[in-house]
């Protein structure tokens, strides 16, 4: 333990808590956004540009193109989310920040379980988490 010169203790200093409630309903409420928008995707694919698909293939299209949606909305939606925690709850948005990526990637870890390959459903998962962990915090310490 470190002594300033004003005698106040370095160790002593407070940090603003965790908001677990925003964190745990932020990270259903994006994910939930993202597979939206995943599933909008698809949609507007095999409806208007590749009318005449089967179901087989427009689930074949479904496991390429849902990564690649999260992937390329992570940052702009986590960035946004982050900024929104930084106006809501204020100092305590970085660490919420944090709290929501965890709980963001387990349940990442936990639908690789459900995945039949699940080496490729694990690189795109640390990649998007990897995505999502930056722009969050980065919008959270924004201004």
């Amino acid at each position: 333990m470190t002594t300033t010169a004003a005698g106040a203790s370095s160790r002593g200093a407070t940090r603003a808590p965790i908001h677990s409630g925003f964190a745990i309903a932020g990270a259903l409420a994006l994910l939930a956004i993202l597979v939206a928008a995943s599933f909008a995707w698809v949609w507007l694919w095999s409806t208007f540009l590749h009318a005449n698909t089967t179901e087989a293939e427009a689930q074949a299209y479904d496991r390429i193109a849902s990564p690649i949606v999260a992937f390329v909305l992570a940052a702009p939606l986590y960035f946004a989310a982050g900024r929104w925690l930084r106006t809501r709850i204020g100092a305590r948005a970085p660490r919420t920040a944090l709290a929501l990526i965890g709980v963001d990637a387990a349940l990442g870890v936990a639908s690789l379980f459900t995945t039949p390959s699940v080496l490729y459903a694990a690189l795109i998962c640390a990649l998007v988490t990897g995505v999502k962990l930056v722009a969050i915090v980065r919008g959270a310490r924004a201004a």
